[in-house]
């Protein structure tokens, strides 16, 4: 194989090393960054959902004013169109019954409030969802990083080996060479004419 080849499948190998690192980098990151922006997307702004609900409820008395009940009726529309995790569906939707009865201004004032009762109930079983929806997605966002420190680590080990490797081997390509070119000039430089070199 030419000289001229060799250098290219070297250079070639080396490209291929670094793009391959460059690449499996790039893979996690964007695993990582995307299990990271699920987590804060979906739950915590089930959570501020939630928590506005609460909010009514605590700053409020029974029956509840029409602006503190369109306040609600806001915060309850979005959490029904934040649904992500299992179970959460029919809490919301006891959560919508149950606070029908809570704005039904034609039921006493005991049943409205046991309705009140009702509504936090279902409050707290969708925040214990989306809580355990944040740890449980977050030990997935840190084995992900384990993972990728154990897979960076390794293409890393391996792509200094195959460039340490390289960079080693193309000093012995050139040297043998090289070492040849200046022995046969000092056997010119003697005038020893019958030289040959040889590569």
């Amino acid at each position: 194989m030419k000289m001229k080849h060799k250098l290219h499948a070297g250079f070639w190998l080396l490209f291929v090393v670094v793009i391959f690192f460059g690449a499996l980098s790039l893979f996690y990151l964007r695993l990582i960054s995307k299990s990271e922006t699920v987590i804060l997307k979906d739950n915590y702004a089930t959570l501020e959902y939630s928590n506005q609900m609460r909010t009514v409820l605590d700053e409020h008395e029974i029956p509840l004013t029409p602006a503190a009940t369109e306040k609600f009726k806001s915060a309850l529309s979005k959490e029904q169109k934040n649904i992500t995790e299992k179970g959460e569906n029919e809490a919301v939707a006891g959560l919508n019954r149950s606070f029908g009865i809570l704005n039904n201004t034609s039921l006493g004032i005991e049943q409205q409030r046991g309705a009140a009762r009702e509504v936090l109930k279902y409050l707290g079983q969708i925040e214990k969802l989306n809580l355990s929806a944040i740890e449980r997605k977050s030990q997935n966002a840190n084995q992900t990083i384990k993972n990728a420190t154990i897979y960076l680590g390794a293409a890393s080990a391996i792509t200094f080996i195959v460039l340490f490797s390289f960079v080693f081997n193309l000093a012995d390509f050139f040297e043998e060479p090289l070492k040849s070119l200046t022995e046969g000039i000092e056997q010119i430089t003697r005038k020893n004419y019958k030289t040959r070199l040889y590569f």
